[in-house]
């Protein structure tokens, strides 16, 4: 279904909205995919397809087919979110389920000092995101992403300390040298073909 919209969306075929509504008491919120959001879509969609079929051949435990299921759906609520509060939400969820998926095997040697590692550097990104996030909504008084966008010009200072906070905050997760140190001990302790749920 992940492909199918990414791919739709991203060929500009048509463009998918989910309203949420305000029911988070944050504002109003809606999952969105365009052109850009698409790709990515499409991608996860792609590769959660064919670690979901070898996860089928490797008959994994419910805990891990459940977290590989949680990490897509996790992932894809932040390609789509369209504002931070549903956004940060949807992040902290794909965290605790890397940790927990990282530490699913524990007679693994070393799974767990993994899973406390990468889990650890992981609230530290979030903490960076968080902070970036509380200060952009001290300065416009919204979470809109839309609003943010239109508001950056006249942010001064604090559009370069939210840019600092988020490059550390999403540079440990995609693995941007030198706060790449969490994602090999996660890689090593995922069970199965599930290290390539990890890498989406």
């Amino acid at each position: 279904l992940l492909a199918a919209v990414g791919f739709a969306t991203a060929a500009h075929w048509t463009t998918a909205r989910l309203d949420l509504g305000s029911w988070l008491g944050f504002g109003h919120s809606a999952l969105l995919s365009d052109g850009v959001a698409g790709i990515f879509l499409a991608l996860v969609g792609t590769t959660g397809a064919a670690v979901s079929i070898a996860l089928l051949e490797q008959r994994p435990s419910r805990l891990t087919a459940g977290l590989h299921s949680l990490i897509l759906l996790a992932v894809a609520t932040v390609v789509g979110a369209d504002q931070a509060f549903v956004f940060l939400l949807a992040w902290e969820t794909i965290t605790l389920s890397l940790y927990l998926l990282a530490g699913s095997n524990r007679d693994r040697p070393g799974a767990l000092v993994a899973a406390y590692f990468g889990g650890g550097l992981s609230k530290v990104a979030g903490a960076c995101i968080l902070a970036a996030f509380a200060l952009l909504y001290g300065k416009t008084g919204s979470f809109a992403f839309h609003d943010w966008a239109h508001a950056a010009g006249g942010l001064g200072a604090a559009r370069s300390v939210a840019f600092v906070l988020l490059l550390v905050g999403f540079g440990s997760k995609i693995g941007l040298i030198p706060l790449q140190a969490g994602l090999p001990p996660l890689y090593a302790a995922a069970p199965n073909a599930t290290a390539a749920t990890i890498a989406i």
